[in-house]
């Protein structure tokens, strides 16, 4: 998602999607493409995340199920979703080796303990990494 005419404080920006996968009326995204020149659509499927007992099979179906209409959807905007299996903090060190994002946008939710525990882990990476 690109619009070269406007200024932007970040060059390449990250959308982590949790559990919000709109695209239309969604804050995270809208407030991605408004700051960054780039905006790089990430999900991650968290097996220490999606395999702890809160969660059913069900909500790991719904939320792939959700994943892929958007990854279609994105697609048809000429856009793409970057999606990877593993933990977010992985991920995270991973496209900061490869890719010069500056900033994460994403959904604030009411989530379980692993969610927060991991939340936290997070935000000192970003910290370290000096990603916003």
């Amino acid at each position: 998602m690109d619009s070269s005419s406007e200024n932007y404080l970040y060059t390449l920006s990250v959308w982590w999607i949790k559990r919000d996968a709109r695209i239309d009326d969604n804050p995270a995204l809208s407030a991605a493409v408004k700051a960054s020149r780039y905006v790089l659509p990430l999900a991650v499927f968290e097996p220490d995340v999606w395999d702890a007992p809160e969660y059913s099979e069900l909500h790991r179906s719904c939320w792939l199920d959700a994943v892929e209409a958007l990854r279609k959807n994105l697609l048809l905007r000429g856009s793409t979703l970057f999606f990877l299996k593993s933990t977010f903090d992985d991920a995270l060190k991973e496209l900061t080796v490869r890719f010069p994002i500056e900033a994460i946008f994403r959904h604030e939710e009411i989530g379980t303990e692993v969610t927060f525990k991991r939340d936290r882990r997070i935000k000192s990476l970003l910290k370290e990494k000096g990603v916003k």
